[in-house]
């Protein structure tokens, strides 16, 4: 089975960013999710002052970049990327936190069954009241 690969909208951002061969590889590693993201990234914990406790992480470009994400095995399994970012001085680490506190209740929504378009409203809904 297959999983949905979604992103959050900065998180897309993150990935317009990169240059061409970056992206190439970060897309590469992000394919792999589709089929195993338990299997395939490291859960990340609470450490160094941060509460990651829920998101998991995989490397990509040489270990040089880290790509964030959490997992929902709802109606739809979902794999949500959070943050593609540098692995230097733990950028996508710090910023993997102040999105999952900006996002804490679209995780908490998705702890629960979902389906995509419940999903997507939410999102949106979200999204709305940031601007």
């Amino acid at each position: 089975m297959s999983w949905k690969i979604e992103f959050l909208p900065e998180a897309r951002d993150d990935l317009k960013r990169l240059d061409g061969d970056q992206r190439k590889q970060v897309l590469k590693s992000i394919k792999k999710l589709e089929m195993d993201p338990l299997g395939y990234g490291s859960p990340l914990g609470s450490r160094s002052g941060r509460n990651l406790t829920g998101l998991y992480s995989i490397r990509a470009d040489n270990r040089s970049l880290r790509v964030i994400y959490a997992i929902f095995d709802t109606s739809i399994q979902i794999v949500l990327i959070i943050v593609i970012g540098k692995r230097e001085d733990f950028a996508a680490h710090n910023e993997a936190e102040k999105r999952k506190a900006f996002y804490n209740e679209l995780l908490n929504f998705l702890e629960g069954s979902v389906d995509q378009d419940s999903f997507e409203s939410t999102l949106a809904r979200i999204l709305r009241k940031r601007s």
